[in-house]
């Protein structure tokens, strides 16, 4: 993926969205911290992870807000969509329950964020190492993947399998968006100045 630069340094705010104990909190644990805790505990509220990166170049800040997946804090991670580039959206895969919640958080955050077109979201099937428990095969997840337009991509925080593919996937994604953005407001400016330059000797 070919990303244009820009000197300035980008801030991409990414989210994770899904049901609990799905997995999205050792998911960016395994990428933040390079570590898995085999009971890991369930997140109340939100956790907030930071880290400044170097992608093609270019600096970019990275703010991920870790939501709970408790129905009980939907009105709390509402948030939080103001200003994302990014999410995670997650499901257990040997959890079919999962799965069907994973649609419903889908659909909030649609609706949360119906007027930004730049924010991109990625499906994340968690705690692919438990092949043998799998209860949602690959083809299912891909196909409603593709139908809503995203992507899909298979996680293991135990083995960190796919877990910095998928880390580096959003943010290549992210900033790539960020920046066409960026180039368009700089191009609209120098418009706008070329036309006033032109109109004061008119």
């Amino acid at each position: 993926m070919s990303i244009k630069t820009i000197d300035k340094k980008q801030k991409i705010k990414i989210i994770t969205l899904g049901p609990k104990g799905a997995g999205k909190t050792s998911l960016l644990k395994r990428i933040f911290y390079d570590r898995f805790q085999q009971n890991q505990m369930v997140t109340l509220g939100m956790e907030y992870f930071e880290k400044n990166l170097q992608i093609n170049n270019q600096s970019v800040k990275l703010e991920c807000y870790d939501t709970a997946g408790q129905e009980i804090y939907n009105s709390l991670s509402k948030l939080y969509y103001r200003g994302t580039h990014g999410v995670f959206l997650a499901f257990d895969i040997t959890d079919e329950d999962s799965f069907k919640r994973v649609q419903t958080w889908l659909k909030i955050a649609l609706e949360e964020t119906i007027n930004n077109t730049d924010i991109y979201l990625l499906l994340i099937g968690c705690k692919s190492d438990l092949e043998q428990q799998r209860k949602i095969s690959v083809d299912v997840a891909q196909s409603y993947a593709q139908n809503l337009g995203m992507n899909y991509i298979q996680t293991s925080a135990k083995t960190s399998k796919n877990c910095q593919v998928a880390f580096d996937f959003l943010c290549m994604t992210c900033l790539e968006k960020r920046n066409q953005r960026s180039l368009q407001e700089n191009e609209y400016v120098a418009i706008k100045q070329n036309y006033s330059q032109k109109s004061r000797y008119c």
